[in-house]
């Protein structure tokens, strides 16, 4: 009987710690821009967006870039103005953002949910 009683208690020790691990790992969401310049033919480039600015999506089979902090939430469009995207690819010169949903993780990074 003793080891059956030892055998519960055990178990209910290792359950609790494991609980609270999934209480830590839930993450919040939240929508967040993702941006690209793109070509009359609604081709996109995300040139900016591999200078830590941001991380890709694929939206629509075109690729986006989305704030992957929120530090970068409100810098991620201003990198994908019209003007910027003339004046730093010619070859796309429009600008095209939509949204996504991100999950925020612990540590503040984002990621595609």
């Amino acid at each position: 009987m003793k080891s059956v009683i030892v055998a519960l208690l055990a178990t209910v020790a290792m359950a609790a710690p494991a609980a609270e691990l999934e209480v830590a790992r839930q993450v919040t969401t939240k929508t967040v821009p993702a941006c690209a310049c793109i070509n009359a033919a609604g081709d996109t480039t995300t040139g900016a967006c591999i200078y830590g600015n941001g991380a890709i999506a694929v939206l629509d089979g075109k690729q986006y870039c989305y704030p992957h902090t929120a530090r970068l939430e409100e810098r991620t469009p201003s990198l994908y103005t019209p003007s910027e995207c003339a004046n730093g690819y010619p070859l796309f010169p429009l600008s095209s953002c939509k949204t996504v949903t991100v999950c925020v993780e612990a540590d503040g990074w984002y990621r595609l949910c």
